[in-house]
């Protein structure tokens, strides 16, 4: 399922990339600066549908779409573009951030700014990885 999920972000990932610079269709949601674009709605509505077909059966708490869900057996929580006012001004810290709760626990995370390349990566009781490569604490003293 890994490999999947990868797949899927670097798809999405292409997506916002090669959107960053371009207009973008905005809807303003509860003030001014808590924006909404057609991209953010569109990363939304393919994740969903993919993770749907990767673990059938599976709930959906995400940004965009209203949903009172908080706990499912299998529970993806999404936000689609995190940083979506730095995406409209074309700021390269956006990311889309997708984490999986199973019966309450979280079990694997994921971050991905595919306009740096750079993809963090958690999985419960197989540490934390940024690009692949283990992070580890530097066990320097401040």
């Amino acid at each position: 399922m890994r490999k999947a999920i990868m797949d899927l972000l670097h798809e999405a990932g292409d997506i916002i990339a090669g959107r960053i610079h371009t207009k973008k269709h905005i809807d303003h949601k509860s003030t001014e600066v808590d924006l909404v674009t057609d991209v953010d709605r569109q990363i939304e509505l393919f994740m969903i549908k993919e993770l749907q077909k990767l673990l059938p059966g599976s709930e959906f708490l995400s940004e965009e779409t209203q949903s009172s869900i908080k706990e499912a057996d299998k529970l993806w929580i999404l936000d689609p573009i995190d940083g979506t006012l730095n995406f409209v001004h074309g700021f390269p810290m956006v990311c889309i951030s997708l984490a999986l709760q199973e019966k309450g626990s979280l079990t694997q995370a994921y971050i991905y700014n595919p306009v740096m390349s750079l993809l963090f990566e958690a999985r419960r009781g197989r540490g934390a990885f940024l690009n692949g490569e283990r992070l580890r604490i530097s066990g320097k003293k401040i």
